[in-house]
């Protein structure tokens, strides 16, 4: 390893206690014959490392952490809601059941009298169409009576 970067291990990794086992005895290896690295990691130790290790975290106010708390569970309920969407959609048609059916009934009846009454109105134009016999006086109508 090469000056430039165990120093660069010794701020970051190496401070912290964060490099693996092989990594570390390779540095420490290269502080043992190197005098301005073994000189550079103790500074950090002093001077960063070591006041940190004394340092306590500042513990939050109550408040805080019921309002992450409270976050956490409207995240969850977000993701999660314990009802599906076709739960939701069923709870909420099922009321409206019987008026759906008996909306549904009188459309039908209003489009069955809508196509019957148009039949009705071509019935003669059909009738000649296909050739039929003379039957009574609306099917005898020729053609250009019907249009007339």
């Amino acid at each position: 390893m090469n000056c430039k970067h165990v120093r660069d291990l010794v701020l970051t990794d190496y401070s912290d206690g964060q490099m693996p086992p092989e990594r570390e005895r390779r540095v420490e290896a290269h502080l043992a014959h190197c005098a301005s690295c073994r000189a550079l990691a103790q500074k950090v130790r002093q001077d960063l490392a070591d006041p940190l290790k004394s340092a306590k975290a500042p513990a939050p106010d109550a408040f805080v952490w019921l309002r992450i708390k409270e976050k956490i569970r409207q995240e969850a309920a977000i993701e999660d809601p314990g009802i599906s969407v076709a739960d939701m959609v069923r709870n909420f048609v099922q009321p409206f059941r019987p008026v759906a059916v008996m909306a549904c009934l009188f459309v039908m009846l209003g489009v069955g009298l809508v196509i019957r009454q148009n039949l009705s109105h071509q019935q003669p134009y059909m009738a000649y169409m296909m050739g039929a016999e003379a039957q009574g006086d609306d099917v005898s109508a020729g053609i250009e009576q019907y249009f007339l």
